[in-house]
């Protein structure tokens, strides 16, 4: 895992841009949302950004606030969540 200050002198020196795909955490299934990440980082991704699901997601646009009130429905816990990272 490479540093931020790291990447972001790299991306610029080689005029790039960084590829920064978006996933909401734990959509669609815990397990699904963990090889998302696999393959996303394994595709090319410099970073992945992680929504946290919560109940008022408005602002984000409506695939967020689906995917978000879809892992909220089925008990979405932020403890876990942390576990998970740690794992």
């Amino acid at each position: 895992m490479r540093k931020l200050p790291d990447l972001t002198k790299s991306l610029k020196d080689n005029n790039r841009k960084a590829f920064i795909p978006f996933f909401t955490a734990f959509y669609p299934s815990e397990k699904n949302f963990a090889e998302l990440l696999h393959v996303a980082q394994s595709s090319g991704a410099d970073i992945l950004e992680i929504g946290i699901p919560f109940s008022d997601p408005i602002a984000d646009g409506k695939f967020i606030q689906h995917s978000s009130q879809w892992v909220l429905e089925r008990g979405f816990k932020i403890s876990r969540f942390f576990s998970f990272l740690r794992e």
